[in-house]
């Protein structure tokens, strides 16, 4: 929504995305932590989505900020229910995957060829 207000005021602007996380910038905007130019892997501006090759190759330094932003900040509780939701939806899916495999029916066999 915010870059549609930008396009319409005639604001240039840049939208950009990180491991997980998407802003915008335009020129009078203040950088949040995380939200730079630099920490973006991935920016789109008129010409389309392009990858900054700086951003990624900090993935290192990357991932260690998200998962000290996201995963060493997480309470206990919470990080054990996310991880039971990881299994809970692998679980689903492998009987799923399991289900389809039963049910499905063999193709035909082709007919004997005659001489």
């Amino acid at each position: 929504m915010l870059a549609s207000v930008l396009r319409a005021q005639g604001i240039p602007f840049t939208v950009r995305a990180s491991l997980s996380h998407l802003w915008i910038d335009y020129p009078t905007r203040q950088a949040l932590a995380g939200e730079r130019a630099e920490d973006s892997w991935w920016e789109r501006d008129g010409s389309g989505w392009r990858p900054r090759w700086s951003g990624l190759l900090r993935l290192g330094e990357a991932v260690t900020a998200q998962k000290q932003a996201l995963w060493d900040a997480m309470p206990l509780p919470r990080k054990a229910l996310l991880i039971a939701g990881w299994i809970a939806l692998a679980a689903i899916a492998w009987r799923r995957r399991s289900a389809a495999r039963a049910t499905a029916t063999p193709p035909p066999l082709a007919p004997a060829a005659t001489e």
